[in-house]
């Protein structure tokens, strides 16, 4: 398998948010290419959760792995950071999602890129939108600059910062 670009979504709602940001970032950076890395969101809980507040944002990798090695890579460093097994939608220390990939399409049980969830969450696509703008989604024809001006004022996420790591 040739290496091509794969962007990740971190979030995390739970202790020291930046620190599990920063965390998984490191480990992320010690095992892929880290290419890039978008600036920080903060974001409500999505649905019904009335749970803490999200930190969320974006990384591109360069990587040989195959998507589904690659998420049992992400759970592992989920794993290593602190997570512990919990039901969808519940706060959690780290969160890391494969949302895209250059050239690649999955729909499996197990796993679905680019992210099913990807068009109508805000809190992912601002983060990825610093990334990868005109990433064009196969399903929708739409790029991810066009899915975030789409979204309702309500589906919001605010820049917090710079994660302010040497990689």
């Amino acid at each position: 398998m040739n290496s091509r670009t794969v962007y990740l979504g971190l979030g995390s709602n739970l202790g020291d948010r930046l620190i599990n940001l920063k965390r998984a970032v490191s480990i992320l950076s010690s095992k892929l290419n880290l290419t890039a890395v978008s600036g920080i969101y903060e974001s409500k809980p999505h649905g019904d959760s009335e749970g803490p507040l999200f930190l969320n944002m974006a990384v591109a990798v360069e990587t040989y792995l195959a998507l589904p090695d690659l998420l049992i890579l992400c759970k592992g460093i989920e794993r290593a950071v602190g997570r512990l097994p919990d039901k969808p939608n519940a706060p959690r220390i780290i969160d890391i999602d494969i949302l895209c990939a250059e050239g690649e399409i999955v729909k499996s049980p197990d796993l679905e890129v680019p992210h099913a969830r990807l068009p109508n969450r805000a809190f992912v696509l601002a983060p990825l939108c610093e990334l990868c703008p005109e990433y064009i989604h196969p399903d929708f024809g739409k790029s991810v600059e066009e899915m975030l001006g789409e979204l309702p004022d309500c589906e919001n996420a605010e820049f917090w910062g710079e994660l302010n790591m040497v990689f």
